[in-house]
């Protein structure tokens, strides 16, 4: 998933189509609410992207845990408000994206849905964008 060529605004219209986008090339510094740089790109193909798309999406940052200590549900929060941010100035309205820092337990009623505990183990922590039911 990681590596590879940059996503751009046709490969993320495919993932959304999909139900499911990582942002991959969004990651936040370990321990902070501050994001590796170079994630500019990411958010300007997001918002021609989901401009093209249908529907509306959630988007969430998952928060950063170490096996068998809490998450951490405030630096969560303090991401989302970072990534929410970053959207809404790549022109994404607020009317399309639903933004939320950590999921509940997951209870599958939808095809487009993700549990959280579904991306990936060992992948960095960055901002994920979901097909909501009407999403897709």
């Amino acid at each position: 998933m990681l590596g590879g060529k940059p996503q751009d605004k046709i490969a993320m219209l495919r993932e959304l189509g999909k139900g499911s986008l990582i942002l991959r090339g969004v990651k936040f510094i370990e321990g902070t609410a501050e994001m590796e740089p170079g994630f500019e790109p990411s958010f300007a193909a997001l918002g021609e992207a989901i401009g093209l798309a249908e529907g509306t999406y959630v988007l969430y940052v998952a928060a950063e845990a170490d096996k068998g200590v809490e998450p951490d549900t405030i630096l969560a929060r303090k991401r989302l408000q970072k990534v929410w941010a970053a959207v809404l100035v790549n022109g994404v309205p607020d009317q399309r994206i639903i933004a939320v820092a950590v999921l509940p337990v997951y209870q599958p009623h939808a095809e487009h849905e993700l549990a959280p505990d579904a991306v990936p183990a060992g992948e960095p922590h960055g901002a994920h964008v979901l097909a909501t039911a009407s999403g897709a």
